[in-house]
């Protein structure tokens, strides 16, 4: 068809165009334009000679929205897991000054419980104040997803998120965070096919200049697959190394707890420099011995044994053991951190889930529930695999489920 019947077939159809006779009409004003820089202002100033026009505006305030939805969605995950009042993190400044050195990319690295997730809340929060659009959600409770259209499926969202990020953002820069990246690893043992669509994501997100990416995921994981070393090196990628806690960040926190910092040992206090554990004894500040833990299965037996209790004292009949063993099993099952509520109508353990729920330790995102932190799920697992008759060979080669939480107790 030449450019002309092209042009004419156009002003002939009616004022909304087909999704092909569009996809026909900025074809032609690509070819028309070839070694011009089309930007969104450009593209948008031809677009009356195909008689063509940019969405509904309703259109695009319900994507705003969506966006929204999904970005407030994962700040309030974060927030369950962040300790109060939280600790400030130079990191952060770090992330929002990247796009600002010329690099699109920057991955997010460090250990589990570092504190990786509370960097990048600090930092959303200070881009959405600087009227930078913003995406951001976590990989690790979503089902399995081929496309980056499917994964903007899962998270609600009409179409990909750098499509709905680019048109909720017009010319203002935006970000695209992706949390929790150590999902799709083939060392996590879980999502390692969902790749693909990521590296897409990224690829999708570099035709828009003003868009900038952002990547956390755990080192073991990045030094681990290949394929996500390879993503995170290259002169336009940037990393942040999400460091341990200082010592007056230690003493700080702990003394906001009303606990005495002199009283810290030097193991304690390098046990304290990850803010997990920092969030683990606020549980039991405000107990007698709270610093009297020595390893991290201690800082969790005080956390399981608090949460037990108060889990009972909120309502006598919890089957606190019980649902803990039953979701941590089905995870571990489905090879998901994520798992269906419905799961726990079999043994009639809703009502108790939601008990623990209340008290924090699990979280509810839409009909999934999960463990209000990944560390836990690997303690409560642990936990209730030693009362196996069984040998850590036979735990091994039982089925792939149990190499998948091996695995991810190897790395954490």
């Amino acid at each position: 068809m030449s450019s002309t019947s092209t042009r004419r077939s156009l002003v002939s159809s009616s004022r909304v165009a087909s999704g092909r006779l569009a996809a026909v009409g900025l074809g032609d004003l690509v070819s028309h334009n070839l070694g011009v820089e089309l930007t969104a202002v450009s593209i948008i100033e031809r677009l009356p000679t195909y008689e063509l026009r940019l969405a509904a505006g309703t259109r695009r305030v319900a994507l705003r929205e969506q966006v929204d939805v999904v970005t407030n969605r994962w700040v309030r995950s974060v927030e369950r897991e962040l300790l109060y009042p939280a600790i400030s993190r130079s990191e952060a400044g770090q992330l929002t000054s990247f796009a600002a050195e010329g690099r699109r990319l920057c991955f997010l690295i460090g250990t589990a419980g570092g504190g990786k997730s509370a960097v990048l809340h600090q930092a959303v929060t200070d881009q959405q104040r600087s009227n930078t659009a913003v995406l951001a959600f976590r990989l690790d409770r979503l089902d399995p997803f081929s496309s980056t259209t499917e994964l903007g499926a899962r998270l609600g969202l009409p179409v990909s998120p750098v499509t709905a990020l680019a048109s909720v953002a017009g010319e203002r820069p935006s970000v695209l965070v992706i949390d929790q990246l150590d999902a799709i690893s083939v060392a996590s043992g879980r999502m390692p096919s969902n790749f693909d669509a990521v590296a897409d994501l990224v690829r999708e997100a570099a035709a828009f200049p003003q868009m900038r990416v952002v990547l956390a995921c755990r080192k073991f994981d990045v030094d681990n697959d290949h394929r996500i070393r390879e993503l995170s090196t290259g002169p336009e990628i940037s990393t942040v190394a999400v460091g341990a806690l200082s010592d007056d960040q230690v003493n700080q926190a702990v003394a906001a707890m009303e606990l005495d910092p002199r009283r810290l040992t030097s193991d304690q206090r390098t046990l304290l420099r990850l803010p997990l554990h920092l969030v683990l004894v606020a549980t039991v500040a405000n107990e007698p011995g709270a610093l009297n833990f020595e390893t991290t299965n201690h800082l969790f037996d005080a956390f399981w044994e608090r949460k037990r209790r108060d889990a009972k004292q909120r309502r006598a009949s919890t089957r606190f053991n019980a649902v803990v063993t039953a979701v941590a099993t089905e995870i571990s099952q489905r090879q998901r951190l994520s798992i269906p509520v419905l799961v726990l109508d079999n043994d009639d353990l809703a009502d108790d889930a939601d008990v623990l729920v209340s008290e924090h330790v699990f979280v509810r995102d839409g009909q999934g529930i999960a463990f209000f932190h990944e560390a836990f799920f690997d303690y409560a697992f642990a936990r209730q695999w030693v009362t196996r008759s069984q040998s850590l060979v036979e735990f091994l080669l039982q089925g792939e489920q149990e190499l998948f939480a091996a695995l991810k107790c190897g790395r954490s």
